[in-house]
């Protein structure tokens, strides 16, 4: 049954290829619209635009195991795409789902702190929205 009210953000996970990623503390989608610029001197002074390129982002911070690191790090130096997907593991809930490429991965590594890393998965094509069944 979907999730009614203000969702939990710990109900929200990333999944890669249907896999959900481990240790994740947070996560995040973004999606863009690069509106094209039509201002010309007949618009009186007023800016005006039109449609553009869509995009769209997912980035993950995370506890390091050694295999989580690893398998993102293969996606990055492998240059692969994966099917990336923002959701949560609810049926009936929204998802939001498409092909994309890890375009950045960062481990930090602090004094008597956990390892964590940050990555983030650059959109190639289109993101559906869809529900969990």
């Amino acid at each position: 049954m979907a999730t009614t009210g203000v969702m939990n953000g710990k109900l929200i996970g990333v999944y890669l290829d249907g896999t959900l990623i481990a240790t994740a503390k947070s996560c995040k989608l973004s999606v863009s619209h690069e509106v094209r610029d039509t201002f010309s001197k007949d618009d009186a002074g007023w800016k005006t635009n039109a449609e553009g390129a869509r995009s769209w982002k997912v980035d993950v911070d995370g506890l390091v195991t050694q295999s989580n690191f690893s398998t993102l790090f293969a996606l990055m130096t492998n240059r692969t795409q994966v099917t990336v997907s923002f959701q949560s593991a609810t049926s009936g809930d929204h998802h939001y789902r498409g092909d994309g490429y890890l375009s950045a991965l960062d481990q930090s590594a602090d004094n008597e702190t956990s390892v964590s890393y940050t990555a983030s998965f650059e959109g190639d094509g289109v993101l559906t929205e869809g529900y969990l069944t």
